[in-house]
């Protein structure tokens, strides 16, 4: 086996004898399809029993009758990433923060919250980070409508163009 599979098939082993979890691996990635409720254990157990140190992406999909998230993990080296997926539904769609176990999934989080209107439970400062603060709604959604909201162009200095050109 070369170095990448033996450690795919030691983290998928670990996460199947502490968790019951059916794990994909594939090259350079193993796949876990986990719930909201596992979320914090797994993230926990990849983190401190399997070396996982780097949380690198938090993000979301819209399937139309529910939410994907996908969380990526790594572990520094020539190990494969772990990829958690969870589903949650679209009525209040919350799940914990991870920010208590990576600092860096702060401002991850928080993009996820403003552009899918997902909330993290036990977050430090869950505010919208891309859009202002009173935007309506939430742009990646599949269900957002609001297109033609009118952009408050003071709030970040600016002027709306025109069309005039010079001074």
């Amino acid at each position: 086996m070369a170095l990448g599979e033996t450690g795919a098939d030691m983290v998928v082993t670990a996460l199947r004898e502490a968790f019951g979890l059916d794990a994909v691996a594939r090259p350079g990635e193993i796949t876990v399809s986990i719930t909201a409720d596992q979320l914090l254990p797994v993230v926990r157990f990849a983190r401190d029993q399997l070396g996982f140190s780097l949380l690198s992406a938090v993000t979301a999909v819209d399937y139309r009758d529910d939410f994907e998230l996908a969380y990526h993990l790594v572990k520094l080296g020539l190990a494969p990433t772990l990829d958690l997926r969870l589903r949650v539904g679209r009525d209040q769609p919350t799940v914990p923060s991870l920010t208590g176990l990576f600092r860096g999934a702060n401002l991850q989080e928080r993009e996820v919250y403003d552009l899918m209107g997902i909330a993290f439970e036990s977050h430090p400062d869950l505010r919208r980070v891309l859009t202002w603060p009173g935007f309506v709604g939430h742009p990646l959604r599949k269900d957002y409508d609001n297109i033609d909201q009118e952009i408050p162009w003071e709030l970040a200095g600016m002027r709306p163009v025109t069309g005039e050109t010079g001074p």
